[in-house]
């Protein structure tokens, strides 16, 4: 892929049913403490913010339809 250096970057692109989709990547953790209400806010304003802007400054080339934001979460309380 090409890209310009100054945009977020969207971590992979998958293509399903001829729909192409840029896919980013984040993890739900927080390494001393409790993961919370404030670190969830926090992290997804910042992520999406992120797939806003990558999908801004993708290049034609590599342009999707969909973009989705896959989020790991580390423990089984985060995901609730």
């Amino acid at each position: 892929y090409m890209w310009f250096n100054h945009w977020k970057k969207t971590d992979y692109s998958v293509k399903m049913q001829d729909t192409k989709i840029g896919v980013s990547v984040t993890r739900a953790m927080k390494y001393q403490g409790i993961f919370n209400k404030y670190d969830a806010i926090k992290l997804l304003t910042k992520k999406l913010n992120g797939v806003n802007e990558s999908t801004k400054g993708v290049l034609q080339c590599d342009e999707w339809q969909r973009q989705i934001l896959h989020i790991w979460a580390t423990d089984q309380y985060i995901e609730k």
